[in-house]
C-alpha cells in the first residue's frame, strides 16, 4: 500500500509539473496580448526623437500598449502629414497614426499658434493632429486680438492648461543642443542656422582669403525652395535663407533674447486700432540679376501666398491679412481683417518664407510656384548671397552676392552638403571636411562625442533650442482619438529616464508646446509627461480599455478540475501498478 502511495504521489507530480508549465505559457501569452495597438512614425534625422521612442515603446508594453516604430523620409512624412488629402489617413491608410520629432518655435513670437486649431488644417496650416478644440481655439484666438503682451500672456496660460486637459500631442522635453561648429568661426547662431551669415567672421581670417563655410544637413528637397521650407525641410530653407530675405529679420540679443528688426523694411508702424501695418523699404536694392527690389515684390509674394492654390502652408498665419496695398515704390500696406499680434513675426520670413522677384513669379500661376526653381542659374537672390550650384540630394553652393545691399560678406563661400547619416557627418566634423553640423544632428550619437569633437576643436557649448520635442496623435485614429488615452499613454513615459539617458542630462521636462526661452511660458504649470502607471490604467478604465484578468473565473474552474482529474490519475496508475507487482 505504501508502496501505491508514493506511485501515486510521483505521477501527480509530474503531472502537476506539466500543467504548470501549460499555465505558465497561458499566463505569459495573456500578458503579451496588447489591448492598444498603434504605429508611431519617426522622421530620418530624428535621432534622439527616435531613441526616446524606443524607451516609450518598452514602457507602454509593459501595461498593455503596443506601440510600433517606422522610420520615412524625412521629406516624404512632411508631405504626408502636411498634405491637403493625405493628412487625416492613418497608417495603414496610408498616413500617420501617431508621430515624434519637435516642434520649432519662432524664438522671438508664438507663430505658428493658429495652427493648434481648425484654421490650420493642412495645406493652410500645420495642424497635422486634426485638433479642434473649441476652448483652446478661443485662448489662441484672444492672444491675436491684442498687442498687449501681459494679456497675451494669460491667454496662452489658459490654452496650456486646456492643452494638458486634452493634448493633441505630448510634450516630452525642451532640450540644449551643442553648436556643433568649428571653434574659429564667430557669431554662428545655431537658432538661427544661416539667416545672419552677413555677420560670421572666422579667427585668424580676412577679407582677401575668401573664406568658405562648409555645412552639413541630413536632407532636403529636390527643389531650390524659397517659400515652402517647413512643407518640405527647415533646414534646407533655413540654410538658403539669406539668399531670401524678408521686411524683418530675427537678431540675437545682449539678454540672450531675440528680436524682431527691420531687414529689407527700413521702418514700420502700425496704426492705433491695429488694423493697418505700413512698411517703408529700403532703397536702392537690387536683385542679383541687376532689377531693382520694390513694393511690387512684395505684394506679388504676399498675394501669392495668400491664394489657397499656391498651397503655402503659411495660409493659416496669413488670413488675417485683408488686402496689400502699394502705395508707391518704397511703401507696402498690410490691411488687416482683425488685430492681429502675430503678424509682424508672420512677416518676419525664415519658415514663412522670403520675397520672391515679381518680375519672375508674377508672371506664373500660384499653383506652379512650388518647385519651379530647380537650376540654381534661374535663381535670383535679394539676400547676402546666390546660389551657383544645386545638385539634389548631394549638396548647393552659395556665394558672396556682389550686389547685396550691406555689401560683401566675410565668409565668400557657404557649401551645404547633404549627410544623411549622423556618424557619417561626425566624421566629417572631425576631419574638417565641414565646418558645422545643423541642428537637425543633435542627438545621442552627437552627444556621446562631446569630448572627441572638443578636442578636435570644435564648439561644443549648448544652448536652449526653441522647440519642445512631442510624441503626437492623429485624433482621426479610432483609439487614439480618446482623450483619456493619450492621457494615459502621457503617464507612462519615463521622461527623466530619456532626458537622462538620450538627452545627458541636457534637457527638462515639458509642460506644453511654448518652450521656456519664451515671454509667454508659463512655469508655474507641473509637466506633462510623468510616470504614473496607476493613474494611466484609471485613464484607460476610463477609456473603456481595461487588461483582461490573466486568472479568470473559467481558469479556476479548469485549475479544480485538473486538480481531481491529477488526484485520481495518480492513485488509479498507483494502484494499478501495485497490484501488478504483488502479483508477480
Amino acid at each position: 500500500m505504501k508502496e501505491s502511495i508514493k506511485i501515486s504521489i510521483a505521477i501527480m507530480s509530474i503531472y502537476f509539473m506539466v500543467c504548470a508549465i501549460f499555465l505558465q505559457l497561458n499566463f505569459v501569452e495573456a500578458q503579451e496580448q496588447p489591448i492598444i495597438s498603434f504605429t508611431c512614425t519617426v522622421p530620418i534625422g530624428y535621432d534622439k526623437e527616435y531613441a526616446a521612442m524606443l524607451i516609450v515603446k518598452d514602457s507602454l508594453a509593459k501595461y498593455g500598449i503596443e506601440m510600433n516604430i517606422v522610420r520615412e523620409d524625412a521629406g516624404t512624412f512632411f508631405a504626408k502629414v502636411w498634405g491637403a488629402e493625405t493628412f487625416r489617413l492613418t497608417y495603414e491608410q496610408g498616413g500617420f497614426d501617431a508621430d515624434s520629432y519637435w516642434w520649432y518655435w519662432r524664438p522671438e513670437d508664438m507663430l505658428f499658434f493658429s495652427s493648434f486649431t481648425a484654421k490650420g488644417f493642412p495645406p493652410e496650416g500645420w495642424n497635422e493632429w486634426s485638433y479642434n478644440n473649441d476652448y483652446a481655439a478661443d485662448m489662441l484666438d484672444a492672444a491675436l486680438r491684442t498687442y498687449d503682451i501681459n494679456e497675451r500672456k494669460e491667454y496662452y496660460r489658459k490654452f496650456t492648461e486646456e492643452f494638458q486637459r486634452d493634448p493633441f500631442f505630448i510634450p516630452l522635453y525642451y532640450f540644449e543642443i551643442p553648436k556643433a561648429a568649428r571653434a574659429n568661426i564667430e557669431n554662428y547662431d545655431p537658432v538661427l542656422y544661416t539667416q545672419n551669415a552677413f555677420d560670421w567672421k572666422v579667427k585668424g581670417k580676412t577679407y582677401d582669403d575668401y573664406v568658405t563655410i562648409r555645412i552639413a544637413i541630413p536632407y532636403t528637397e529636390n527643389y531650390i525652395d524659397p517659400l515652402f521650407g517647413m512643407t518640405s525641410s527647415l533646414c534646407q530653407y533655413a540654410c538658403i535663407a539669406p539668399v531670401f530675405p524678408n521686411l524683418l529679420k530675427s537678431e540675437l540679443q545682449p539678454d540672450g533674447t531675440y528680436k524682431l528688426v527691420p531687414d529689407l523694411a527700413e521702418s514700420y508702424e502700425i496704426s492705433g486700432d491695429g488694423l493697418t501695418i505700413t512698411f517703408h523699404l529700403r532703397r536702392n536694392i537690387f536683385w542679383s540679376d541687376g532689377v531693382p527690389f520694390t513694393a511690387e515684390d512684395v505684394k506679388v509674394t504676399y498675394e501669392g501666398m495668400l491664394d489657397p492654390e499656391s498651397g503655402i502652408p503659411a495660409l493659416a498665419d496669413l488670413r488675417e491679412i485683408e488686402s496689400i496695398e502699394m502705395l508707391n515704390n518704397y511703401t507696402v500696406i498690410f490691411h488687416l481683417k482683425k488685430p492681429h499680434a502675430l503678424i509682424l513675426a508672420t512677416l518676419g520670413g525664415y519658415c514663412t518664407g522670403g520675397i520672391v522677384p515679381a518680375h519672375i513669379f508674377g508672371k506664373i500661376p500660384h499653383k506652379q510656384w512650388r518647385g519651379y526653381w530647380t537650376d540654381p542659374s534661374q535663381v535670383v537672390s535679394l539676400g547676402a548671397y546666390k546660389i551657383i550650384e544645386f545638385v539634389p540630394n548631394t549638396r548647393y553652393v552659395l556665394e558672396a552676392n556682389p550686389n547685396y545691399w550691406r555689401g560683401r560678406p566675410f565668409v565668400d563661400r557657404i557649401e551645404v552638403v547633404i549627410i544623411p547619416e549622423t556618424a557619417t557627418a561626425i566624421s566629417a566634423l572631425k576631419k574638417g571636411e565641414v565646418d558645422i553640423l545643423v541642428p537637425e544632428y543633435a542627438g545621442p550619437e552627437l552627444l556621446a562625442e562631446l569630448s572627441s569633437l572638443e578636442a578636435a576643436g570644435i564648439d561644443m557649448s549648448f544652448v536652449l533650442w526653441p522647440a519642445t520635442s512631442y510624441l503626437g496623435f492623429n485624433l482621426n485614429h479610432p483609439i487614439l482619438n480618446n482623450r483619456y488615452v493619450r492621457l494615459a499613454i502621457a503617464n507612462l513615459i519615463p521622461v527623466d529616464t530619456i532626458i537622462n539617458d538620450v538627452l545627458k542630462g541636457h534637457g527638462r521636462p515639458a509642460n506644453g508646446p511654448i518652450y521656456p526661452g519664451s515671454w509667454a511660458y508659463p512655469s508655474d504649470i507641473p509637466p506633462l509627461a510623468k510616470y504614473d502607471p496607476e493613474k494611466a490604467m484609471e485613464y484607460l478604465r476610463r477609456a473603456g480599455y481595461i487588461r483582461p484578468q490573466v486568472i479568470t473565473t473559467t481558469m479556476y474552474i479548469y485549475m479544480g478540475a485538473m486538480l481531481i482529474i491529477g488526484i485520481v490519475i495518480g492513485f488509479a496508475t498507483g494502484f494499478i501498478v501495485s497490484k501488478r507487482r504483488y502479483k508477480r
